[in-house]
């Protein structure tokens, strides 16, 4: 192919560029919120009127409770008449004989951490410790210490004060807070602690290392925050607590004003209970615990009244990819779209043809 005509190509490709950028420089600022499916978790038995959702890990298997409530519970008492265990993936409900509790949590290869056991398919370890959390190395967090490969490792966070570890990545740095006079976040990595300044608390950890948490502004007032290479940030939407990060950068938590859940990413904060979808049934989102790295969130929510609570799967509705000028999907139209477009058209010849 001679100069010329590849000169004329990249010029008509280039047109179509311009093109395609003109139609897409809508798209400039913030990212549209994503459409969620909001599932409620609720398990086959007939007298279950309440649910709980305690952690999802990244395939998008859930441990919960469910229960049978009395029928005009009383707010603030806890009325239960039975309360099961239960493990959910893609619409099926398994119950479990084995105790599960708020800090039960299950990795990605399915092991399960109640307490001080580890389950695993057809096997159980008792770990002789409280466990808090559980990565995906298999690795289990204690009170104090850390369980690996069948030892114990003391976590040294201070001396002479009281603390409370909270999360564990899959690198075994591990986040929690130190109760003195004040309040402080840290971060234990490699056997050394770091304060989280800015942070009153740190509740989880992703793989990045970014951690998110309270964030003391105006004390007693207490934020979402994010805590990142140094720099602890408020997260906007009203006082409140950030409870999970993934990997993706993105967070959820919620507020102390009306609790409402909120999903934080791209700079920008959405509250769940806005994207709730018409004839949905949901009457009030009021919590979000936690996030995978598929962006699947669960939290707790009331149905079709204000009496009996439910726990949710907040599913994102993948839709359809066409052809955009924001080919990164960041929301934004910039130098980096206008090269990866270019490259595209240069790529195939057909694209070029009038």
């Amino acid at each position: 192919m001679g100069n010329e005509m590849v000169l004329e190509k990249i010029i008509k490709g280039m047109k179509k560029v311009a093109i395609t950028l003109g139609a897409g420089l809508a798209l400039t600022g913030s990212v549209k919120a994503t459409e969620y499916e909001i599932i409620r978790l609720l398990p086959p038995d007939p007298n279950c009127n309440s649910s709980e959702s305690y952690c999802i890990n990244d395939d998008g298997a859930i441990l919960g409770t469910y229960a049978c409530l009395d029928e005009n519970p009383i707010r603030g008492v806890d009325p239960t008449i039975w309360r099961k265990n239960f493990f959910y993936k893609d619409g099926e409900f398994r119950e479990f004989d084995f105790p599960l509790n708020a800090t039960s949590k299950i990795n990605k290869w399915g092991d399960i951490l109640a307490r001080n056991i580890v389950y695993k398919i057809n096997d159980s370890k008792d770990i002789d410790i409280n466990g808090i959390d559980l990565n995906n190395k298999g690795e289990v967090l204690g009170e104090s210490v850390l369980y690996r490969n069948g030892k114990t490792i003391d976590i040294n966070v201070s001396i002479g004060y009281y603390f409370k570890v909270k999360s564990i990545n899959d690198n075994g740095w591990v986040v929690g807070y130190l109760i003195e006079d004040h309040h402080y976040g840290f971060l234990w990595k490699d056997g050394v602690t770091t304060r989280i300044d800015g942070l009153w608390k740190a509740y989880d950890i992703n793989n990045n290392g970014t951690i998110v948490g309270q964030y003391e502004y105006n004390p007693p007032k207490l934020y979402p925050g994010l805590w990142k290479e140094g720099i602890a940030i408020q997260l906007p939407g009203g006082p409140g607590s950030a409870n999970a990060v993934n990997d993706l950068e993105q967070v959820v938590g919620n507020t102390s004003v009306k609790a409402r859940p909120f999903i934080y990413e791209n700079g920008e904060t959405t509250f769940l209970d806005t994207l709730i979808p018409e004839d949905s049934g949901w009457t009030r989102l009021y919590a979000a615990s936690d996030i995978n790295i598929k962006g699947q969130i669960i939290g707790q929510g009331y149905f079709e009244d204000n009496i009996y609570r439910f726990g949710f799967l907040a599913k994102p509705i993948q839709k359809p990819k066409t052809l955009t000028a924001d080919s990164n999907n960041d929301g934004i139209v910039n130098g980096f779209d206008l090269a990866k477009l270019g490259n595209q058209w240069l790529e195939r010849e057909d694209w070029y043809e009038e």
